[in-house]
């Protein structure tokens, strides 16, 4: 589970771990939905990211090594290329609308679970 919990809101209730290089180059390419993602990095770091073959937009969320919430972009359109200001370890790619349903804000603090 992916949860606020600065908020106290479910962000995912499920999603796939992206660790191995192969997970993170598919990503949510050639997807017929968009499912919630995590990817893992072994740092910190600036994580550019693209849509292309995406075929809806997506909500990113990236979040440090202190599980705080640094960058948002809220329903990035397919075929864009994203190039963060802040670094981060782990990236959430989620589903259009999550952002706000969830009411997720830079400096929240997330939990993740292992599933």
């Amino acid at each position: 589970m992916i949860y606020n919990y600065t908020k106290q809101t479910i962000i995912a209730e499920e999603y796939k771990l992206c660790e191995s290089i192969f997970s993170k180059i598919r990503g949510q390419m050639f997807r017929k939905k968009i499912i919630p993602m995590v990817f893992v990095f072994n740092k910190e770091q600036r994580i550019d990211l693209h849509s292309w073959f995406v075929k809806e937009p997506i909500d990113i969320i990236y979040i440090n090594s202190a599980w705080e919430v640094v960058e948002m972009v809220h329903e990035f359109m397919p075929r864009k290329i994203h190039k963060p200001k802040k670094k981060a370890m782990y990236v959430l790619e989620m589903p259009a609308g999550t952002i706000a349903q969830t009411d997720t804000e830079v400096g929240d603090v997330i939990h993740i679970t292992k599933q």
